[in-house]
């Protein structure tokens, strides 16, 4: 039942995507494609706003502890409060520990409160589909300390679509505002 609720909360949300001039301008890079033919993660949204999803940073005191007793990654995310910075989102530490091979759990550490919010959309992998046979992304990420946007290239899930995604964080959850086919495919 986890499963299809995630998948169809991917899905319903791949769904919200750029405007259609971005699909025809941004078309599935092959495999074999160079680095100059694929644009910068950042550039592959053309209808997603930077500057709308800004904000301060935070230079106050951080939390004492973590909130709750999230007991994977508890040593990781106390030290992350007593000798990290703020790295995304104005008042967050994103952390992306790995969860297999080629795959991502990120985790969002609220520095104020010691609380943390689980990536609903995760994992995060560089293994995508290209028809019958697997490839591997480069699984490309891009986040700032005074932005709630975090852009990724790869596959969200397990069987999650594939591509670059522009994602905003908002109110302990993350939306994908941004969609793009276009990925840079790991040539090694």
């Amino acid at each position: 039942m986890k499963r299809f609720l995630l998948t169809a909360l991917i899905s319903s949300l791949c769904l919200t995507v750029s405007p259609a001039n971005a699909e025809a301008r941004y078309q599935a890079a092959p495999p074999t494609a160079t680095s100059q033919e694929v644009p910068p993660l950042v550039e592959r949204f053309p209808g997603v706003d930077p500057n709308k999803y800004r904000v301060p940073v935070y230079k106050g005191r951080f939390a004492r502890d973590i909130a709750d007793k999230h007991h994977g990654y508890r040593t990781r995310l106390r030290q992350a409060l007593k000798g990290g910075e703020v790295n995304f989102g104005g008042h967050y530490i994103l952390m992306m520990p790995g969860c297999g091979t080629a795959c991502l759990n990120p985790m969002v550490l609220d520095v104020k409160t010691g609380k943390i919010y689980d990536v609903a959309l995760a994992p995060f992998t560089g293994i995508m589909s290209q028809g019958d046979n697997p490839v591997w992304s480069d699984m490309d990420f891009h986040y700032s300390p005074d932005s709630t946007l975090l852009y990724f290239s790869g596959a969200m899930g397990e069987d999650g679509d594939s591509g670059s995604f522009a994602l905003a964080f908002k109110n302990g959850a993350f939306q994908v505002v941004g969609y793009s086919k276009v990925v840079k495919y790991n040539q090694e």
